[in-house]
């Protein structure tokens, strides 16, 4: 998923038009303007993100890239991949209840004397959801250092291996409803930056 915001250039043109500046100028104001704006589209998508669901801002930022506009190319473009995001991404829980006999699983955080009761899960700013029928297993090789750690799993079928590795939102379905709302402040941004920009070159040109 991509963030294409349209920005209004004309109060640059109508400056450009006033007092002359010639076209690599023009280039150069108006891409370190779209970079200006974009690198804060992409911090102010990041806090939106992180606002809607239960993810950590270190890992959103990581997922969020920036492809910076130039005097050749004049567009600047957030984007992140479609990549799903394991459920265990999301502050899981064990959750156990008693039963004499068991052993526990250290790796899982269940003690001695008790068995897995579910998973809970902190997906959305509305607390906690309870997972009853879900259970952690290692994702890769069957450790938890092979790779991924632990994943969150339900059973789908009478057979070992009848398991369904479950998903969480990913960083790329929340971004397509975030950019929208933040597409003004975007615009707003690159206003103010190419403003700024041109009027500092305005008075390199009076000196």
């Amino acid at each position: 998923m991509s963030g294409l915001i349209r920005v209004d250039t004309s109060g640059l043109r109508a400056l450009v038009d006033r007092v002359g500046f010639f076209g690599e100028q023009v280039a150069t104001i108006q891409a370190r303007a779209l970079n200006k704006a974009a690198e804060k589209g992409r911090t102010a998508a990041k806090r939106e993100i992180v606002a809607q669901v239960s993810l950590k801002s270190s890992y959103v930022l990581d997922r969020l890239s920036l492809r910076k506009a130039s005097k050749d190319n004049q567009v600047a473009v957030i984007a992140t991949t479609k990549r799903g995001i394991s459920l265990a991404n999301y502050s899981p829980r064990q959750l156990t209840r008693a039963a004499k006999r068991a052993k526990g699983d250290p790796l899982r955080g269940i003690g001695a004397g008790r068995k897995q009761a579910g998973i809970s899960v902190s997906v959305g700013i509305k607390g906690r959801r309870r997972m009853p029928g879900a259970f952690m297993v290692p994702r890769r090789a069957g450790t938890v250092s092979g790779g991924n750690g632990m994943g969150i799993f339900i059973r789908v079928g009478p057979g070992r291996k009848d398991i369904q590795h479950l998903y969480g939102p990913s960083v790329d379905q929340v971004f397509s409803g975030v950019i929208i709302g933040i597409s003004g402040e975007i615009a707003s941004d690159f206003q103010a930056e190419a403003t700024r920009l041109a009027a500092i070159a305005l008075r390199k040109l009076e000196r």
